[in-house]
């Protein structure tokens, strides 16, 4: 029997951080195995901390760490060294799992010990577009899985967890290069997410993945492994547009290679560049209203 520590690094994520520690406290794992949940507040100014420390007296097996470093990478590093059991499960504050998905992640790595990593399937669900952003985030979740994991949720065994430098930005990317062959990615392990919402922290976000993979390029001596998809997959996926997503399309190419270049020029600007700084549209409910493009659209009954 196998025992989980469910670890959390979390940076202002006072709006997240109650649901994200019961939905897991709810999670269910085979008879006689144990859980704890470790939260790491890494350098955080809200209210995180207190909300974690009120919950402690509710739950058993929830532990909070402080931590005055920035990074994501050291925040992990850091929960690794205190986690008192071998299985590892390493969760973003602002996801909410599917019911089920711990013991799924739980049974791929007791059933192949030639995994050494199994992450969760993200999706993001989008229920009615208002504006743009829900097209463009639309137009993303139509696009084709990757074969590799994604940070916001994984699991592993702790002998085989190697630290990330501090200075890495997208700690998944180092993850997929350390255990490239050896990966796999749980398609009923569900991790719902939600996407930036505003045009702002999208071209942030965007930014901040291509100045982790041109950190992770460097490690590569220049050569980056791509999944490259098929003209019939590009294909595929084309069909399942809309034509408001159509439409979308090339504003959300202008705002992605956009960021891809500033991506790079930062990129060279700061080489150690180690910010957390916080995608504020993710984080909790947003009051969203129609704009310009998506009332265009119904006026000519696109939408």
């Amino acid at each position: 029997m196998h025992n989980v520590s469910i670890l959390i690094p979390a940076y202002n994520e006072e709006r997240n951080i109650q649901k994200i520690i019961e939905e897991y406290f709810h999670q269910k794992l085979p008879n006689g195995a144990e859980k704890e949940i470790i939260v790491c507040a890494n350098s955080c100014t809200d209210r995180t901390e207190g909300i974690v420390r009120q919950m402690q007296k509710e739950y058993d097996g929830l532990r909070l760490l402080t931590s005055g470093t920035t990074g994501k990478a050291a925040a992990l590093n850091f929960l690794v060294q205190e986690a008192k059991y071998n299985f590892l499960v390493f969760s973003d504050a602002d996801i909410i799992p599917s019911d089920g998905m711990l013991m799924h992640l739980y049974e791929d790595l007791v059933s192949n010990p030639e995994i050494k990593v199994v992450g969760a399937s993200p999706r993001c669900e989008i229920s009615k577009k208002i504006n743009l952003m829900d097209v463009i985030n639309s137009i993303h979740e139509k696009c084709p899985p990757k074969k590799k994991i994604s940070g916001i949720l994984y699991a592993m065994r702790k002998e085989e967890y190697i630290s990330v430098p501090d200075y890495i930005i997208n700690e998944d990317g180092w993850i997929n290069i350390m255990f490239d062959g050896a990966i796999k990615k749980n398609k009923d392990a569900i991790a719902y997410f939600k996407r930036p919402q505003t045009i702002e922290d999208y071209v942030k976000y965007r930014t901040r993945i291509e100045i982790g993979r041109e950190q992770l390029k460097s490690m590569r001596n220049g050569n980056k492994k791509n999944e490259k998809e098929s003209f019939k997959a590009k294909l595929d996926f084309f069909k399942t547009l809309t034509i408001d997503e159509i439409l979308a399309s090339p504003i959300l190419l202008g705002f992605f290679y956009y960021a891809r270049f500033a991506g790079k020029i930062n990129y060279k600007k700061n080489l150690k560049y180690k910010g957390w700084e916080q995608i504020k549209s993710t984080k909790g409910e947003n009051i969203k209203k129609e704009d310009i493009f998506v009332k265009a659209l119904r006026g000519i009954n696109i939408l």
